[in-house]
């Protein structure tokens, strides 16, 4: 039943946030056209854990957190930086023509298909949150 609900329905069940907090993030979701949960987030009503409990809830997408798993050097030559740090997207492991990668917004099935596309493999994708895949594309990639 929940992974048919809105973001801020499942974050409201939960208890995150409340009725009258979800309306104001509504509201401020009209004027600035970005997703519920990081106006939520900007406006300090919840952290990104909340956000991904409740993705993984409504997508059923595990998370899967870069510092507990093994990085194959040969995945990284699979997504050029340039894509990997506009995306939010980070690969870990390659195995035949599949590619696991871990995204920060698994719902742009555009964006899926375009790295897709480019590079060749099918994507195994895994929920991660922002910062730590930010913070593992610079350790891999560099910083420009």
């Amino acid at each position: 039943m929940e992974k048919e609900l809105k973001l801020g329905q499942i974050l409201l069940l939960r208890k995150i946030i409340t009725a009258k907090q979800l309306k104001q993030a509504l509201d401020l979701q009209k004027k600035e056209s970005k997703p519920i949960g990081e106006i939520l987030l900007s406006m300090g009503l919840l952290k990104e854990e909340d956000i991904l409990e409740a993705v993984m809830t409504q997508s059923n997408i595990p998370y899967l957190d870069p510092e507990n798993f093994q990085i194959d050097p040969r995945a990284i030559t699979c997504i050029p930086k340039e894509i990997a740090e506009k995306e939010i997207v980070f690969p870990i492991a390659v195995q035949g023509k599949r590619l696991t990668v871990i995204m920060a917004n698994p719902f742009k099935e555009n964006v899926i298909k375009e790295i897709e596309t480019k590079i060749g493999y099918s994507l195994n994708i895994f929920l991660g949150l922002p910062e730590k895949i930010k913070k593992f594309i610079y350790k891999y990639y560099g910083r420009d």
